[in-house]
Formats: C-alpha cells, structure tokens, sequence
C-alpha cells in the first residue's frame, strides 16, 4: 500500500517555512544582542552560558528563593545553558516555579552544582545560582 505524504512539513497558511522563519528571527535577534558576555563556572571556568540568553520568568529575571532545607539562593533565568548537564529524575515537588518541574544542572567541566533545569506549562529554562557563575567578557 503506498502512502501519500505531504509534500510541504512545517509551513504556515501563506507558505513560508515556519522554522525557517524562526531561525531567522533567533539569529537576527542574536545579531543585534551579539552573543552577549560569557557567564563561567566560578570554580573551574567552564563555559555555562551568556548573558544574551537571559529571560524573563514570571516578570523578573533574577529570583531568590529557599530550598526546604534552608539553603537559600540567588537565581538568574536562562533559555540557554549549554555548558550545562542535567541529572536526575524530572520531579514537580517542592518546585519554585508553578507548572514546572526540575532537574538538577551540573556544570559540564567540573560537575559542580550550578542551579536547576526546568520544564513545563512554558519555555524551557534554566535557574542558575548567579553566585555560581562569573562573567568575562
């Protein structure tokens, strides 16, 4: 039995490619932040992120928050963390943000905890602990 498949994946209704458009729109968008200043493990200098990839969650970039534990800490939002490894089961408990839940992020030099990967109701971010991290430009 043959299967007719669409000739055309991915366009909109006046037939433009839909992800060609938005990787045009991220790499203008990158272009005019440039790549932003490198953000860097503060122990053993492993490229995390940069600051272009800065975002917005529930209005604010940074957050402080408490874990149930005591521990607080300092957190800046990322869309991107690349020089970042997650680890662990995704869990919703004790989440900081509403409909998300989280892994924990390791850096990808030195294994080092440097905040929490989060998935859920929106964009994927991560929470990173800004004490953490050191910029360079």
């Amino acid at each position: 039995m043959m299967v007719a498949l669409p000739q055309r994946l991915f366009f909109d209704s006046a037939g433009e490619d839909v992800v060609g458009k938005l990787l045009r729109s991220r790499r203008r968008q990158a272009a005019e932040a440039g790549d932003g200043d490198e953000l860097r493990c503060a122990r053993c200098d492993h490229l995390i992120s940069r600051t272009a990839y800065r975002t917005e969650i529930n209005g604010k970039h940074e957050h402080q928050r408490t874990n149930p534990y005591g521990f607080s800490f300092r957190l800046g939002c990322f869309s991107a963390a690349p020089g970042c490894t997650l680890t662990g089961e995704s869990t919703a408990g004790d989440t900081w943000f509403a409909g998300y839940r989280w892994r924990i992020a390791l850096c990808g030099g030195c294994q080092e905890h440097m905040g929490w990967g989060f998935a859920g109701v929106g964009p994927d971010f991560y929470g990173l602990v800004l004490d953490y991290l050191k910029q360079q430009r």
